[in-house]
């Protein structure tokens, strides 16, 4: 575990550590395209329609710079692509055929503030080209369709054991529970940046810059928890916001 995930993670005992195992378990990397851009399917999401051929799901492209730039110069999208970070995609697909269609898609910045989006109304079944992107992610529905995992669910809530007295995470109340599921969601889609490693980097030197300890950020971050009623969406705010920091001195209003 990295140092970054300690100093997120003791504030709040386990909860990274259990979401990167759901994160990884639920996004299943495909390829990396020509133009760079990474590929992932959400197993989970995958679900049968009323046809029994038909299956649908999500998928998520990392956008490269050049599939950034390809789209900006497009022009069929909103001005503010330059900030774009990631499509999320939901496809239909018929396993019998080989046809798909894109259903909606949804484009969005590193914050996950929403960019652009656009919900297809009317179905425009076609072929899926061999030797493509699109080829590799349909093969993947279907082995996952096949060895039936895509039924299965993320790990139901657990409240973490404290590893000291002070650690230990109060979950009394239906509002701290969600707050938790939602840092969790988080901290899962923050370990699968691309450029997570450099963040890690970037907030070990910001540590050792202040002169602080791991420890102490811990420990903030637990009394600031605890003042607030154990609202565990705090926190993510302020995982959040190192985040962002993070992302602007590193690309800057790129």
């Amino acid at each position: 575990m990295k140092k970054i995930c300690i100093v997120f993670l003791l504030a709040v005992t386990v909860i990274l550590s259990c979401s990167v195992v759901q994160g990884n378990d639920r996004y299943n990397y495909i390829t990396t395209a020509l133009n760079g851009s990474m590929w992932y399917i959400d197993k989970y999401s995958i679900a049968p329609s009323n046809n029994p051929n038909v299956f649908r799901f999500w998928c998520r492209e990392v956008v490269s710079d050049t599939h950034r730039a390809e789209l900006i110069a497009s022009q069929k999208f909103s001005n503010q692509l330059y900030r774009l970070h990631d499509i999320m995609y939901w496809y239909e697909i018929d396993i019998t055929q080989n046809l798909v269609n894109l259903a909606e898609f949804y484009m969005y910045d590193s914050h996950r503030d929403l960019l652009d989006q656009a919900v297809v109304t009317k179905r425009d079944w076609r072929s899926i080209p061999p030797n493509t992107v699109l080829e590799k992610i349909c093969f993947a529905v279907k082995r996952i369709i096949q060895n039936n995992t895509y039924q299965s669910s993320p790990q139901s809530f657990v409240a973490p054991q404290p590893r000291t007295p002070q650690s230990q995470l109060p979950m009394n109340t239906p509002q701290q529970r969600e707050s938790y599921r939602k840092l969790q969601e988080y901290n899962a889609w923050l370990q699968s940046q691309p450029d997570y490693p450099e963040f890690d980097r970037w907030f070990t030197r910001k540590l050792q810059e202040a002169g602080v300890t791991a420890a102490q950020v811990n420990a903030g971050l637990i009394e600031y928890v605890r003042q607030l009623g154990w609202d565990y969406e705090k926190a993510r705010e302020i995982i959040a916001g190192w985040y962002r920091e993070f992302y602007m001195e590193q690309y800057g209003g790129q």
